[in-house]
């Protein structure tokens, strides 16, 4: 009996133990306490933010949106690096509307990039630069008619993807209508920075403009291409003339300034005061090396409110419409929210043309210069 007694005694204490150590086997897990987890900081978040827009390949990877207009200060230039990388973007050089309103246009790009043309949003096709870092696009359908806004991106043979540092805005004609009804194709490069930096310095850069009307062999080459300016007053204007001589600019008969026109035929002049926003007379004369006005042309131009202009809706930050005058279009752009910049685009008129020999007052005369 006393070793039964014994044996009852072991197996109970096998038990117990059994028991303290496997319990969740017979009555499932003991439940725990809420476990509180801490929000990221937002160092965190940065990085890890950081992480998903790089090309690490362990970052988690997100569908690319489209090609966005405009990224602001690009690149950083003073340092060697931003050099590299502005010089690796691809770029325009001609773009021409034909009157089959099929788009032609060329640039430069690192050798063996692939370049994609997009119109909008939407990609229209692709060119390979060749070895000397040149690229052909011919669009294969034409273009509809309007406003329209051409960028460019490359896939690099290092495997970078890049974005061209400039853009074209266009004013495509409707292509529908007789030759001689429709309105002149037009192609502006904007660069893409902050708007207040490019009037006066990096400024637009026409590409196609508006052929002359009538006969305007008096003006000898001079003309008035194109009015930027910005919300801030600064104002560029900018056109031909024959190399070698100058230009005298005058705002309602005061003058404003005067510019050298280069080996290649073109002017750029900032004035050395601002111009309220209302209707003005533009007056440039075309001055020989002797100091004889030998031409003279003779233009309006309203310097616009901006909540005169109605701005077409655009994807990618770029907000930009061209709107039709009488000889002249005005093209209106957002830049990030920068503010606004304007340029009016001229089409060289007979009507334009003033006789040089007429003295107005203010007049600025220059004796030829002594041998």
């Amino acid at each position: 009996m006393r070793v039964f007694g014994i044996l009852a005694i072991l197996l109970l204490i096998v038990a117990g133990l059994f028991l303290y150590f496997r319990s969740d086997l017979i009555f499932g897990p003991a439940e725990q306490g809420a476990v509180e987890t801490a929000a990221p900081s937002d160092m965190e978040k940065s990085q890890s933010a950081t992480a998903e827009g790089s090309g690490d390949k362990n970052a988690t990877q997100t569908a690319l949106a489209p090609p966005k207009v405009v990224e602001k200060n690009l690149d950083d230039t003073s340092e060697d690096e931003g050099k590299q990388t502005a010089l690796a973007r691809p770029s325009f050089d001609i773009i021409r509307i034909d009157q089959n309103c099929d788009l032609v246009a060329a640039g430069r790009a690192v050798p063996d990039a692939v370049v994609a043309v997009i119109i909008g949003d939407r990609k229209v096709g692709e060119a390979t630069a060749s070895a000397s870092g040149e690229w052909v696009f011919t669009s294969s359908t034409p273009l509809p008619s309007g406003s329209q806004t051409v960028n460019l991106t490359s896939h690099n043979p290092d495997g970078k993807d890049l974005e061209s540092g400039s853009l074209v805005i266009m004013n495509v004609p409707d292509c529908s209508a007789p030759l001689e009804d429709r309105a002149p194709a037009i192609a502006m490069l904007v660069p893409k920075e902050e708007a207040s930096a490019s009037v006066g310095g990096n400024a637009p850069k026409l590409l196609q403009v508006p052929e002359a009307k009538g006969d305007v062999s008096a003006a000898k080459d001079l003309t008035l291409g194109s009015v930027n300016y910005d919300d801030k007053g600064t104002l560029q204007l900018s056109g031909r003339g024959l190399p070698g001589n100058r230009v005298a600019v005058y705002v309602n008969n005061k003058p404003v300034g005067t510019a050298e026109i280069d080996s290649e035929g073109n002017w750029s002049l900032v004035p050395d005061q601002s111009i309220p926003a209302g209707n003005h007379t533009l007056r440039i004369d075309q001055i020989d090396p002797v100091g004889k006005v030998i031409s003279r042309v003779e233009l309006p131009f309203q310097k616009a409110q901006p909540s005169d202009v109605v701005l077409a809706q655009a994807s990618g930050g770029l907000s930009a419409i061209v709107q039709p005058g009488n000889s002249l279009w005005r093209i209106a752009r957002r830049v990030y929210g920068e503010g606004m910049e304007y340029t009016v685009i001229y089409q060289a008129n007979q009507d334009q043309i003033r006789d040089p020999d007429l003295i107005f007052p203010g007049q600025i005369f220059t004796l030829p210069k002594k041998e």
